[in-house]
């Protein structure tokens, strides 16, 4: 389900997004991370969505300061949280998906988000070989991730085979060209035009501009968990974390073929 902001975030109307280390040094992510945050940012703007993304040099804090969003290239086992988190998951770092995971506080809303997106995601070609998958599929990894940030979860995705669903369809798959930089995405099922440019079709825009919209706060307890959340409460001696829910963010890389992002099939 949906979830909104904090109303200190949400009236500012911007979330703040912080780059990893393991972005910067990475071949493949170090040219990315800017030209996602302008192309969500251009998406945004082109359907009204009332928030954008804006780069932040400070490291998420557990006091709660810093930026909204931390994106790290990842591989193996990953903090669910902050980072240093003990309580951790696999993470395929090959894979074509991304996972984030939300932190929430009761009342009141989402209050951070941690992405992390495979940090050498590849493709198979043919029967018996794999690739890495150009930075067009890297760049839409990235913005389906930064959508769900916006408080959308994977109920929300655009069903398989709707038509001009555009990047926040699920799943997609991957059509490849003869080199990596061609390679193209599109809706399962369909024949629509390759991604990118990036769409954002016209339900999802509604449902994000829902959350972004300026509300009394008692409207945010409308909207239940979204992405993979970790809820605050405030006990006795202050804030303290415990997960209440799951839920993977993004397209799952789970029996990928010559030519998808993945076949088609319950999300796990």
């Amino acid at each position: 389900m949906m979830r909104q902001w904090v109303e200190s975030v949400r009236s500012r109307g911007t979330l703040t997004v912080y780059e990893h280390d393991s972005m910067r040094t990475n071949d493949f992510w170090s040219r990315l991370f800017a030209q996602g945050l302008s192309e969500f940012n251009r998406i945004s703007d082109q359907s009204h969505l009332g928030i954008r993304l804006e780069r932040s040099r400070d490291l998420p804090s557990e006091s709660q300061d810093g930026a909204d969003i931390m994106v790290s290239a990842s591989n193996g086992n990953i903090p669910r949280g902050y980072p240093g988190s003990s309580q951790t998951i696999h993470f395929n770092g090959t894979g074509l998906h991304g996972r984030t995971f939300s932190l929430s506080r009761s009342p009141g809303g989402l209050f951070k988000c941690f992405v992390h997106v495979p940090s050498s995601p590849q493709v198979s070609i043919g029967v018996d070989r794999r690739r890495r998958v150009g930075r067009p599929i890297g760049l839409c990894i990235l913005v389906h991730e930064f959508i769900h940030c916006c408080g959308l979860s994977n109920d929300e995705h655009v069903p398989i085979g709707t038509r001009g669903g555009g990047i926040f369809c699920f799943p997609g798959e991957v059509i490849t060209g003869s080199r990596a930089e061609e390679d193209g995405l599109r809706p399962w099922g369909t024949s629509d035009p390759l991604m990118p440019p990036l769409i954002l079709d016209s339900i999802t825009a509604d449902r994000i501009r829902t959350l972004w919209q300026q509300t009394p706060s008692s409207q945010e307890q409308q909207f239940e968990s979204s992405t993979e959340e970790i809820r605050y409460k405030r006990g006795p001696m202050g804030v303290n974390m415990r997960p209440t829910s799951e839920s993977e963010v993004g397209v799952a890389d789970k029996g990928i073929s010559s030519r998808s992002w993945r076949k088609p099939g319950p999300f796990v």
